[in-house]
């Protein structure tokens, strides 16, 4: 199981990098536009200082334009995932990028059931959104489970990709799931490490422990 960073801000991934939770990254149009640079040079960035796939996502909704955007996407570097989405249109981009051996991820599946004409070409990845599906009153996470099944019974060498990680609850669906690849948004990763009962503890011990005089905690605390 691997961990991407769902973002196109070279602040973010450089800083997630420390922690070891930048195996691959994901853009979109959406995070590659919070960027002010034009989206090809922030690409080509993100990919040479990341060892691990990054997906780039292509912007038209054509098979014809998202083939040929996706080979040109897919030539900036060798570890340029293209991106399109779950729709006939995405499908025939991606059965020629398949023939062609170019790395595709699929996106915007939110039933399982999206995934199967995909896993049976089969590509790279597809991922599957989370947090997205919930803004619209739904919640269902044994999807990932579900998926990660049909793939099994398919024999299908494509990998399961989690996305669109809004929080904890997003997370552990999608390791107890068996997803191949989980990206995150720095977002929930910095929520991960800010649970307020924790911060809420750390303060508790930190003035139960300032209530001894210095001089008693002194030698604990200068240590070496």
């Amino acid at each position: 199981m691997k961990f991407f960073l769902d973002t196109a801000s070279l602040v973010e991934i450089k800083k997630w990098q420390d922690y070891g939770l930048v195996q691959g990254a994901t853009t979109n149009p959406t995070l590659l536009s919070k960027e002010n640079n034009a989206p090809i040079d922030q690409l080509i960035k993100i990919a040479s200082i990341i060892d691990g796939p990054v997906s780039a996502q292509v912007t038209y909704n054509t098979p014809e334009k998202m083939i040929i955007q996706g080979k040109a996407l897919s030539r900036l570097s060798d570890n340029i995932v293209v991106k399109v989405p779950a729709t006939k249109e995405g499908f025939l981009a991606a059965r020629q990028f398949v023939r062609e051996n170019i790395n595709c991820n699929i996106t915007l599946n939110f039933d399982p059931v999206q995934a199967i004409p995909f896993c049976l070409l089969p590509t790279s990845y597809v991922s599957l959104i989370l947090g997205r599906e919930e803004d619209f009153g739904l919640r269902n996470l044994n999807r990932v489970q579900q998926l990660r099944e049909i793939l099994n019974e398919l024999k299908s060498s494509t990998k399961l990709l989690a996305a669109s990680i809004r929080n904890p609850h997003h997370l552990i669906a999608a390791i107890l799931g068996k997803a191949d690849v989980i990206t995150v948004p720095p977002s929930t990763w910095e929520n991960i490490f800010q649970n307020p009962q924790t911060l809420i503890g750390e303060k508790d011990f930190f003035d139960a422990w300032k209530t001894l005089p210095e001089s008693l905690r002194e030698k604990y605390e200068n240590l070496k």
